[in-house]
């Protein structure tokens, strides 16, 4: 007898009883409740029990009725048992959301009645504040940071089933826990990274809440508006803005939910990225004494008019040998151009570098290739940046042999290196176009 007496009492417990008393035809029992109150009768006990489940359906919006709320939940206070209590709490923890009709007031309630009854959602509301909808999610999303671990584990652990993943609550936790650590509350990047993969994303990598894609840009993006990341770390971040949000040049639609500031974080990190593609990748498979002198001219280069405040804009096409590379470098999700054989004859290890610059555009090539500068990037024949795909003809001013030079083009081969032959030559006309010298300081080889 005092053994069937103690499980009674811990059946009485469960929270994953609660969803036994939602109602097959809400629409029905929230008719028949309402007709009740304002006929002046007493409600039924099934009538309470199921109430909590008819105040923010699809079907019904109880809540909304300022006639109906009030006595809802005085009936629900005034409950012989828990069971009222604990379907109110776990409708509100399906349905929470900042605007909900009767929150202040449900609310309320809940907080008094957690008192009254305790058990696992009096331990909730005495650890997290969990009914109080200002700092209730805050609190857990805190916990979430602090523990690694899920809010619906963390219920769990303290014995509760009843939030779902995809619920009310989750969604205002996972909320809190975006703007948290968008303030700085996860100081280690990686960690912060996993965090928001681990809790604001799905298993497939996109967002569990999809309205809630800025504040993910957020969350990984606001910390380094005053701190520049190494570029490991920068890569990692990058791989994943752009699966979710894409490359903000190619695809500039998602970003305009970003603020304009951290638009111009990655920008400034893809200009980067596509430079040290271009670097990295071609360092890779160059023959070394050919190569040395071009990657110091480019890097110097870069720097030099970076410094002086101008825009920059870099691009890069490769064949097959760095196409695979650079992914297995830089992320599957990694921005850059394919380049194929339409005239002139594509290594499966050539890549072309392309910079613009104030309104001169840039394309070089590694290996063999030659520098081609145009004067404008829109003059006829120039090719467009970031570009998904370019034929070899397409980044290309003149392909027979030797030099060409106009006013208005420039084709250079890389001769004469050790000796700063082409170097000068490249510098002095883009002195000549954008109207700044770049000292042979910049860009002379480091022994």
């Amino acid at each position: 007898m005092l053994a069937l007496q103690r499980l009674g009492a811990k059946l009485a417990e469960m929270p994953a009883m609660e969803g036994s008393y939602r109602p097959r035809d809400p629409r029905q029992v929230a008719a028949e409740i309402a007709g009740a109150i304002r006929a002046g009768k007493s409600l039924s006990r099934r009538q309470v029990r199921q109430a909590p489940w008819c105040l923010w359906t699809q079907e019904t919006q109880l809540a909304a009725e300022a006639d109906l709320l009030l006595p809802l939940l005085e009936a629900i206070a005034r409950a012989e048992r828990a069971s009222p209590f604990r379907s109110l709490a776990s409708a509100y923890v399906d349905s929470f959301r900042a605007e909900l009709p009767g929150l202040d007031a449900t609310a309320h309630c809940l907080i008094q009645l957690s008192k009254k009854w305790g058990g696992h959602w009096g331990q909730l509301q005495e650890e997290f504040g969990l009914f109080d909808p200002e700092t209730g999610p805050k609190r857990l999303a805190a916990a979430v940071i602090n523990e690694d671990r899920s809010a619906t584990e963390i219920l769990r652990d303290r014995g509760l089933q009843a939030m779902g993943a995809q619920g009310g609550y989750a969604r205002a936790v996972t909320a809190a826990l975006l703007s948290a650590l968008a303030r700085g509350s996860e100081p280690d990047h990686m960690k912060r990274l996993g965090k928001i993969q681990r809790y604001a994303l799905s298993e497939g990598g996109n967002p569990l809440f999809g309205e809630q894609l800025p504040d993910i840009a957020e969350a990984l993006l606001r910390p380094f508006e005053r701190v520049s990341p190494d570029n490991p770390i920068r890569d990692r971040f990058l791989d994943l803005i752009l699966k979710l949000l894409g490359d903000p040049r190619l695809r500039p639609g998602k970003w305009m939910l970003v603020p304009p500031v951290l638009r111009a974080i990655v920008a400034g990190w893809l200009t980067e990225q596509s430079l040290r593609q271009f670097l990295d990748i071609v360092d890779e498979i160059a023959v070394e004494h050919m190569w040395k002198y071009r990657r110091a001219f480019w890097e110097g280069v870069y720097e030099h008019y970076r410094s002086k405040g101008l825009d920059v804009q870099v691009w890069v096409a490769f064949g097959r040998v760095g196409t695979n590379r650079v992914r297995a470098t830089f992320g599957r999700n990694v921005s850059f151009a394919e380049l194929s054989q339409s005239g002139k004859y594509v290594k499966p290890t050539h890549a072309v570098l392309l910079m613009k610059v104030a309104d001169c555009l840039i394309a070089d090539w590694n290996d063999n290739g030659k520098c081609h500068v145009w004067s404008s990037a829109d003059q006829p024949g120039a090719p467009r940046m970031f570009d998904p795909h370019y034929g070899s003809n397409d980044v290309q001013i003149f392909t027979g042999q030797g030099h060409h030079e106009t006013a208005d083009e420039l084709t250079w081969g890389h001769g004469g290196s050790e000796g700063l032959s082409w170097q000068h030559k490249i510098a002095d006309r883009l002195q000549q176009l954008i109207g700044i010298r770049i000292p042979e300081a910049v860009y002379r080889l480091r022994q």
